[in-house]
């Protein structure tokens, strides 16, 4: 559990290095504790690992066979309130049915919207 005062976590989950690294770059520089993963797996382990992420930036399309909405999903079954927004370059339509709180945005990302976003999803007052 994170301490009063603390950053929020979230985690950033692309399988592209370098859009994963300049979104987790600009986030933490915006106020976040921000964590990296570039598939479900590692996903999984960093939320397991770091009980103050509270949110993600997922993308819909990842490394191996689950997809970002598979993640929202297991994420989900643990920690309903976990934020999320998706991201894609794709415009890829969530499947039916998918949960209307989940934020799908288009790359190239705009990050200072995305962690203004966040803050917003999580009931934060704005970050810098």
């Amino acid at each position: 559990m994170k301490s009063a005062g603390s950053p929020p976590g979230v985690l950033v989950v692309d399988d592209e290095a370098i859009i994963r690294m300049e979104l987790a770059m600009d986030l933490g520089e915006l106020g976040f504790d921000v964590h990296e993963a570039h598939d479900v797996t590692g996903a999984l382990a960093a939320i397991e690992a770091h009980p103050g992420i509270v949110g993600g930036v997922f993308d819909v399309h990842l490394n191996g066979d689950l997809t970002g909405y598979d993640l929202v999903r297991i994420v989900r079954e643990k920690q309903p309130f976990f934020a999320v927004i998706m991201i894609t370059g794709s415009g890829f339509l969530p499947p039916p049915g998918f949960d209307e709180q989940v934020l799908l945005s288009p790359k190239p990302v705009d990050s200072r919207r995305i962690a203004l976003t966040m803050s917003a999803k999580l009931g934060l007052p704005d970050v810098a």
